[in-house]
């Protein structure tokens, strides 16, 4: 039920490719750093992979390793726990429309969707939770919206402030 499952499907590909014919037991620390070399320098569908690529393959297979030692068909060392992952945070990206920006977008956006841009700005909701959003989601008592079906798997409730809760009250309310 894994909703990023097809992934793993590409992650194991590369990792049986890479690991061809070894056991768990025999691959070292040495060769889980090749392992992350190799994905990097390869090209794979016409594109080279970066470290953050690398990352979620080195995330997947020490997710392999602790699995087989869960259900107790592996009792050796998992290496890739033994290798540092890449530090993510230079990749990392804030990007925030400013006042301005925003303004000059709801000036030029049909009347119809701005409505949709500013309450998709006041809550932070992913473009997905906007369209499947249904009036039962939105708890106007609570001012909030519950948002079930999470990429985590988790619950989520998105707090509405008095902008969000001010476009998104009529159309619960069915008033328009």
């Amino acid at each position: 039920e894994k909703k990023s499952w097809k992934n793993d499907l590409v992650y194991k590909r590369r990792s049986d490719k890479f690991f061809a014919g070894r056991t768990l037991g025999s691959i070292t620390a040495l060769d889980v750093q090749r392992f992350r070399s190799w994905l990097c320098a390869e090209t794979f569908d016409g594109k080279r992979l970066n470290d953050l690529s690398a990352n979620r393959h080195h995330q997947f297979a020490k997710a392999v390793f602790n699995k087989m030692r869960a259900w107790k068909l592996f009792s050796g060392t998992n290496t890739f726990s033994e290798v540092k992952l890449t530090d993510e945070t230079r990749y990392q990206r804030n990007r925030c429309l400013t006042k301005a920006e925003l303004q000059r977008l709801l000036e030029v956006a049909h009347e119809s969707i701005r409505p949709i841009l500013v309450f998709a700005v006041h809550t932070g909701l992913r473009p997905k939770d906007m369209r499947e959003l249904t009036k039962i989601q939105v708890d106007l008592e609570s001012r909030s919206i519950h948002l079930p079906n999470q990429k985590s798997g988790k619950r989520e409730w998105v707090p509405l402030n008095e902008t969000a809760l001010a476009t998104v009250e009529p159309l619960v309310k069915g008033l328009l």
